[in-house]
């Protein structure tokens, strides 16, 4: 159990995240906004300046005063006392202010749609996080590595039974059934999510593609739950499930009975749908070079995590774990480092991302190495936390002792 201050600090942290997420959402769906205030806090992306600038090629621009000029002298034909000592302050002064971007000049349709784009955007960055999926995965897979949910047999254990767990503890569903219910739910929301980049406009085929990944999700989710399934398994094995004779005494029961195998949970379908993801995106075509080799780094990583969940369910099935304590296979603590660090580089390749890199001539590397350093900073973090939580509950178990012994 939690302590009281835990609750209260989970209630705390949902009940701001919920409100922060409801006043993003119907915040900008007030009618009495006035248009001309909204457009001009509209956040504009990169990919959307550069093409406004592409369009008003040769236009007018209005004069704007530098920030060297006093303000003296703003009226009409007239110059303030410091405008434009000299041609090299100039030139530096242009080179490290943003050319100034004149709203006014958008039209009303390109305003609507970036408004329309803008008011969805939430919604879906709230229910799919993206990236962010795969690194709270991570998060998981550690903790599962070091025994977090042993009394729900998710730490590669046996499931403890309601004599020594709860009720509720000793009925809950495998790992593999939760991960599939998440890939499931990930691509049944995402098959209506993909063409918000392009809302009101034409599918193309990349839409095409990312609706295609959403649907193997989908697909690869449900055959991933339906596995997990105690009664569909039961099923499956109702053509061969045959009773012994009663009568043949000779006879051994010993075949009849159950695989040790069937004790533990071993499906390969999430980790399958993960390693195609990741091929997917090692060899998804960008824009660039630089975004190219970003997507190239967070697949590898999803295929690495693919190839050592293969290697942990290869030494369970040779070896089903027969202890109720936590078995910590190795091979799991490098699934879920390149599950963090994937989510990680994932979340970095987004287009406004990768078009700073190109501004400021930094490569592919310059996030891949960052996410390496953060990523064993995070783990070994996240184990710290853990052991310290151990510590505290051996001392109160302690103490719980020696009270009781008095």
């Amino acid at each position: 159990m939690h302590h009281k201050l835990g609750w209260v600090l989970t209630w705390a942290v949902s009940a701001q995240a919920l409100m922060g997420f409801l006043d993003g959402y119907t915040g900008s769906r007030d009618p009495s906004d006035i248009p001309e205030e909204k457009g001009s806090f509209v956040p504009i992306s990169v990919s959307a300046m550069a093409q406004h600038r592409r369009d008003n090629v040769g236009t007018d621009t209005l004069e704007y005063r530098y920030s060297k000029d006093s303000g003296q002298g703003t009226e009409r034909r007239s110059s303030s006392l410091r405008s434009h000592s000299s041609e090299s302050s100039d030139n530096s002064e242009r080179q490290g202010l943003v050319e100034p971007y004149p709203l006014s000049q958008f039209n009303e349709c390109d305003a609507g749609n970036i408004e329309s784009t803008l008011q969805l955007r939430p919604l879906s960055g709230f229910v799919i996080p993206k990236g962010g999926i795969f690194f709270w995965y991570g998060l998981l897979t550690l903790g599962r590595w070091m025994g977090c949910f042993a009394d729900l047999g998710w730490a590669w254990n046996i499931k403890p039974s309601k004599r020594i767990v709860s009720s509720r503890k000793a009925s809950a569903p495998s790992a593999e059934f939760v991960e599939s219910l998440v890939i499931f739910i990930y691509g049944s929301s995402n098959v209506f999510l993909e063409h918000l980049a392009g809302w009101g406009g034409a599918w193309t085929a990349q839409d095409l593609e990312h609706v295609s990944i959403s649907v193997m999700f989908l697909g690869g989710g449900l055959c991933g739950m339906l596995i997990e399934s105690i009664k569909v398994r039961h099923l499956l094995n109702r053509p061969i499930h045959l009773e012994p004779d009663p009568r043949d005494a000779s006879e051994s029961h010993e075949e009849w009975q159950e695989p040790k195998t069937y004790e533990f949970s071993m499906n390969p379908l999430p980790g399958l749908i993960i390693f195609l993801l990741g091929l997917m995106m090692s060899s998804h075509h960008q824009s660039s070079m630089v975004s190219t080799m970003v997507h190239k780094q967070w697949g590898t990583l999803l295929v690495g995590y693919s190839l050592a969940r293969a290697v942990t369910y290869i030494i369970f099935y040779l070896s089903p774990p027969t202890s109720l304590l936590p078995s910590r296979p190795p091979s799991e603590l490098i699934s879920s480092f390149c599950l963090i660090s994937g989510g990680l580089v994932f979340m970095a390749s987004n287009k406004d991302t990768v078009a700073a890199m190109d501004d400021n001539g930094l490569d592919a590397m310059f996030i891949f190495t960052l996410t390496m350093g953060l990523t064993a900073f995070l783990m070994a973090w996240a184990m710290l936390v853990v052991a310290v939580k151990g510590w505290a509950l051996r001392r109160t178990s302690r103490r719980a002792t020696k009270m009781l012994a008095m």
